[in-house]
């Protein structure tokens, strides 16, 4: 089976053991059903489709556990994070005051006050050994404000953070040519595991793995990232974003 798929038995161990993470792709996959008859290729096309594009509703999430400690969950395999947001700063940026007054906004039913406890206690890994953070923000996320009140303490907030020394912050400019942006999604590389995709819709959490699929999102972040404006141009723009009027 190695030798027909063009990889090595050690993989094809790992792709058969239910216990490991690692997903067949579809090259890898198109191999496998060579000599499978159209019902089997089709049925596992399908079953394939779905293990690398994973959605789930809030409600659902919430129901196994905190909204936080899914966060969490990603941030304690990942050695790398890209997260691009155009709404509204990072979780892992937000001071307790932003985050109290966003959480109502973007989660009317949860448990606030436990929700921000936790997103503080997730910021502590922004000082872990072992950890990359590259935060990239649109710029209309520096002139959006949750409440008054908040944006001295979390200008303060974002300039201390680019001075650790496993974090990068970027701004996408608002007046800039090519470089479209989509929506907000996080690219996270692990060590152990291939690199893999979440997006957060309003309704659900989506989570992708598909190597096809993760490749548009590395190529939308080399664009992005390319076009913004980092270091003493990024920290700029934040020092100079208004008040919300």
């Amino acid at each position: 089976m190695g030798r027909l798929v063009g990889v090595s038995q050690k993989t094809v161990s790992r792709i058969e053991d239910p216990a490991d993470p690692r997903l067949p792709d579809r090259r890898e996959l198109a191999a496998w059903l060579e000599t499978a008859d159209d019902e089997v290729r089709s049925r596992l096309e399908v079953l394939v489709d779905a293990a690398h594009v994973e959605t789930q509703s809030w409600g659902s999430l919430r129901r196994s556990g905190h909204l936080q400690d899914v966060a969490a969950a990603d941030e304690d395999v990942a050695t790398r994070m890209r997260c691009y947001t155009s709404g509204f700063l990072p979780g892992l940026l937000q001071t307790d005051g932003y985050a109290r007054a966003l959480m109502p906004l973007v989660d009317p039913d949860g448990d606030h006050a436990a929700a921000v406890a936790a997103r503080m206690q997730r910021q502590q890994r922004l000082y872990e050994d072992g950890h990359h953070f590259e935060f990239l923000m649109a710029e209309a996320t520096l002139w959006w404000w949750p409440t008054d009140g908040v944006r001295a303490a979390q200008l303060d907030r974002l300039v201390s953070a680019s001075t650790l020394p496993n974090v990068e912050i970027a701004v996408l400019p608002a007046r800039r040519t090519g470089a479209p942006a989509w929506h907000d999604f996080i690219v996270w590389d692990g060590a152990d595991v291939p690199t893999w995709v979440t997006v957060e819709l309003l309704h659900a959490r989506s989570r992708t793995a598909d190597p096809e699929l993760v490749a548009l999102y590395q190529r939308l972040w080399k664009q992005l990232w390319s076009t913004a404006v980092h270091g003493d141009d990024a920290l700029r723009l934040i020092r100079d974003s208004p008040a919300a009027t």
